[in-house]
């Protein structure tokens, strides 16, 4: 600013009113990385269809009682699973010994899961199965192999996967055949 004096003396020229410039509008991408945009990214490809596309898909596994650790691990699994190629999930689950280890419970569990999504049942029975792996793993990882001092406990989502595949009983054949995984 100018002193009064320099003002009145015509020696200031004051600048032009500014005018208003609007900033650039900002270009977003339309895939943000946020549903619904994401939706065929995330279906593997044997579940793209519009008939597989459905409810039993995107439900999973209900939390009780502190089973976030074995929940997550367990819908991790059964995502990779869904995305291997059928020949290979076949000949993956051929090398699975047909005993009661959790292992080969997990998997047969995955592949009556998938059948579930491409035949949709009704919703009952569906949340039967899905409830029915989570009491299995629950009662091998605190009752069976006492991973953890009470059910409450908050586990580890790798120690009891790593444990389910070390008490199988055919790890030798399960081993070999690691290049699936």
């Amino acid at each position: 600013m100018c002193s009064p004096i320099i003002c009145l003396g015509g020696h200031y020229d004051p600048a032009p009113p500014r005018q208003y410039k609007r900033p650039p509008q900002k270009g977003y991408d339309p895939n943000d990385g946020c549903a619904p945009d994401t939706d065929m990214a995330l279906h593997p490809q044997g579940i793209q269809d519009a008939v597989t596309r459905n409810s039993f898909y995107l439900q999973s596994y209900r939390w009780h009682i502190n089973s976030c650790f074995f929940d997550h691990s367990l819908e991790a699994w059964f995502r990779a699973f869904s995305c291997w190629p059928q020949d290979v999930k076949q000949s993956f689950s051929k090398l699975l010994p047909p005993d009661d280890s959790l292992l080969s419970a997990i998997f047969r569990h995955f592949n009556r899961r998938l059948k579930a999504i491409h035949n949709p049942t009704d919703k009952t029975t569906f949340s039967r199965e899905l409830e029915l792996i989570q009491a299995l793993v629950r009662d091998r990882i605190f009752q069976r192999w006492k991973l953890y001092a009470h059910r409450h406990a908050h586990g580890c989502a790798m120690t009891w996967l790593a444990h389910a595949v070390q008490v199988s009983r055919s790890l030798n054949e399960i081993t070999s055949a690691n290049h699936y995984c």
